[in-house]
């Protein structure tokens, strides 16, 4: 015999919370059981980013590109609540790049549940930037003199 006997409204709402808290928790992760594996590799000339998005239709998926990361959109069909085993509501997975990309050279290809995206490296030409030196802020070098005159460096 319990303790005390809580209202049947509030069964349902402990009840309530605890199926989201299940559902939340369910899986490795965590909070961020819906967040789906993704890999970042370096490929010579481009930046490749794998994610795994096993049951979802290609169609259901949204993905954009900016220079410097990607963003993966999506949702896992809902499934009944005993089935724990498998993914289910939206995601939402943001990947910052090493380097900058050109997305509009980017391609994706979905395959067997793994979203491929390659993205070329940004091409430019690297420039030199000056820099003039007030010889009265610049530090002292090795003899004691102070620095002037302009400087090259390279971004």
């Amino acid at each position: 015999m319990p303790l005390f006997r809580l209202d049947p409204e509030m069964e349902r709402w402990r009840d309530d919370m605890m199926r989201m808290w299940n559902r939340m928790t369910q899986d490795v992760g965590g909070l961020f059981a819906a967040q789906p594996a993704h890999y970042v590799r370096d490929v010579g000339d481009a930046i490749l980013v794998e994610v795994e998005l096993p049951g979802l239709d290609p169609q259901a998926v949204e993905l954009e590109a900016d220079p410097e990361g990607i963003t993966v959109r999506g949702a896992w069909p809902e499934r009944p609540e005993d089935d724990t085993a498998r993914r289910r509501g939206a995601f939402s997975l943001s990947v910052n790049l090493p380097v900058n990309v050109d997305p509009d050279r980017a391609t994706a290809n979905f395959r067997h549940g793994l979203l491929t995206v390659t993205l070329p490296k940004a091409v430019g030409p690297r420039r030199r930037l000056p820099i003039r030196l007030d010889a009265a802020a610049a530090p002292p070098l090795g003899n004691g003199a102070a620095a002037t005159g302009d400087r090259h460096v390279s971004p």
